[in-house]
């Protein structure tokens, strides 16, 4: 489908106000931007008041996609059909899962771990049908483990931790089921090597799609350190560093994705490091304009964000930076990836896959869906500093380097 064709669909489902460009700066990379917000149907009907989308691409029509994209698929995120959600205990029976799996706390951060995972069991949660994947049949999982927002109630299992990846696409492909995937992975294999400091290597040797948008970022003084963070299920993943030591923008830029494959990866992860700069150099101004946040105010995305922006935060990640371990990019080209090779990983692994179709009905009649991808074994983020998620069946318990910082991933 063409890509006006795509930017038509997504606009034509009623709920996003016109796109608005984000201002170059002079001293900034001249690469589109642009931010969507709710128009006052959708302000009416759904919950809207944190729900934006952003869009940055080197093509415009790409960065106006993935704006629209990025609203609707943050709308759905926030706004949970209460028709499809039942109030119940856990019951030990074949169709709900076990609580107990979405725990992702250690021992050492739970006085009474057996205690916990016995309350967990018995306590009610607002349960949805989702689809498991590796034994194909639907199964009951705790919503809140689905949506971001929408829950009045308290429920005993946070809501601070990202555990999940969610993504749009259009009804009859596996393009909102393979992206919102690979979202999970993402951040399973970068959370993992940022808190456990794994020795990763920078890539060198770039191809020329890529090193020519290196060079470009240099002109503005940006410095781009590219890595290799792929765990052991072998899904080509990167994050990007982009450093700017001249104090005019946010020192430490981060970016990560994981891709089927590796340029696709380089590519969005360069990208995404710096798409947050130009709004966040003029956010600077009113939001933090008399101090930067302190490690035990960070609570949220903004927060971890602008705690990166002094040129102070570079040294904190030298044990990355200043590593001299590389590979070159000809070594990693032909490696790939495909849908069906990750689930069969994840079922060698076993692992759970719960897919959760959260399309509201606007979106539906254009042929379009939402997807939320869960697995539980994975390594989540977490929004709060003082909700640390130290543990994942993938990685064991974390033993954290005491003097290692927030991590800088957003």
């Amino acid at each position: 489908m063409r890509l006006t064709n795509i930017l038509n669909r997504l606009e034509s489902v009623g709920l996003s106000n016109s796109i608005q460009a984000i201002p170059y700066i002079t001293d900034e990379p001249k690469i589109p931007g642009f931010l969507c917000f709710a128009n006052k149907i959708a302000e009416q009907k759904y919950i809207t008041d944190e729900v934006f989308g952003q869009g940055y691409d080197r093509n415009e029509t790409k960065a106006r996609i993935k704006s629209v994209g990025e609203f609707l698929e943050r709308l759905c995120f926030d706004n949970p059909n209460k028709n499809l959600l039942i109030l119940d205990n856990y019951v030990s029976q074949s169709d709900y899962a076990n609580p107990q799996i979405f725990c992702c706390y250690s021992e050492n951060q739970l006085d009474k771990m057996k205690d916990h995972v016995e309350n967990s069991k018995k306590s009610r949660y607002l349960w949805m049908k989702v689809k498991d994947v590796l034994n194909n049949k639907d199964v009951f999982i705790p919503a809140q483990m689905i949506f971001i927002r929408g829950f009045e109630e308290e429920f005993p299992i946070r809501l601070e931790r990202i555990t999940t990846g969610g993504a749009l696409g259009i009804k009859g492909t596996d393009h909102a089921m393979s992206y919102g995937l690979l979202e999970v992975l993402e951040r399973d294999a970068c959370m993992g090597a940022y808190l456990q400091k794994t020795p990763v290597k920078k890539i060198i040797d770039l191809p020329p799609n890529i090193s020519t948008l290196v060079k470009y970022l240099d002109r503005y003084g940006l410095e781009t350190h590219v890595l290799d963070v792929t765990s052991d299920l072998n899904i080509p993943t990167i994050a990007v560093i982009t450093v700017d030591r001249t104090g005019v923008g946010a020192a430490i830029n981060v970016g990560s994705k994981a891709a089927y494959t590796y340029n696709y990866a380089i590519e969005r992860a360069i990208l995404e490091s710096i798409q947050c700069r130009r709004v966040a150099r003029i956010e600077r101004e009113t939001k933090y304009s008399r101090e930067l946040p302190h490690v035990e105010k960070i609570t949220g995305v903004d927060d971890r964000y602008y705690y990166w922006y002094s040129t102070d935060k570079i040294t904190d990640l030298d044990f990355w930076l200043n590593n001299n371990d590389t590979v070159s990019y000809k070594r990693l080209a032909s490696h790939q990836s495909n849908l069906d090779a990750i689930i069969n990983t994840l079922q060698i692994k076993k692992f759970n896959l719960f897919v959760a179709d959260i399309t509201l009905p606007e979106l539906a009649t254009q042929g379009c869906e939402v997807l939320k991808v869960i697995v539980p074994e994975l390594h989540p983020l977490f929004l709060s500093e003082d909700a640390k998620s130290l543990f994942s069946t993938h990685y064991g318990t974390m033993q954290i380097d005491k003097i290692l910082e927030p991590y800088p991933f957003t």
